[in-house]
């Protein structure tokens, strides 16, 4: 019989803190959310939004926020990890705006 969630407990029941830094980031995200689910806009149509995530070992992506229907696939393995992730616009909730300066110059024409 396969378990679920559930059914399942946390190996360590002890909680430790977050990092001064990573706290303040999380709670300045609280008050100004973040759409930017990746670090570069590749596209975007009327239809979807496709993000690239690029990190260098020990680098790690901001906390951001999900409000769309979306997926994500992890493009290359090893060292240097490449992601992408896409948006559905047409999901239960609107799209947050983007920052000015987001859009590819094609895509913001």
């Amino acid at each position: 019989m396969a378990l679920t969630m559930l059914d399942k407990s946390a190996e360590k029941k002890e909680k430790t803190q977050w990092p001064a830094d990573i706290s303040a980031e999380f709670d300045r995200e609280g008050k100004n959310p973040n759409p930017c689910v990746g670090s570069t806009l590749l596209s975007e149509n009327e239809r979807t939004r496709v993000w690239i995530i690029r990190l260098a070992p020990g680098e790690r992506i901001g906390f951001h926020r999900h409000v769309l229907d979306y997926f994500w696939t992890s493009v290359s393995g090893g060292r240097e990890m490449v992601f992408m992730t896409v948006e559905f616009k047409d999901s239960a909730n609107k799209p947050m705006p983007l920052p000015a300066g987001v859009r590819p110059q094609s895509a913001a024409a």
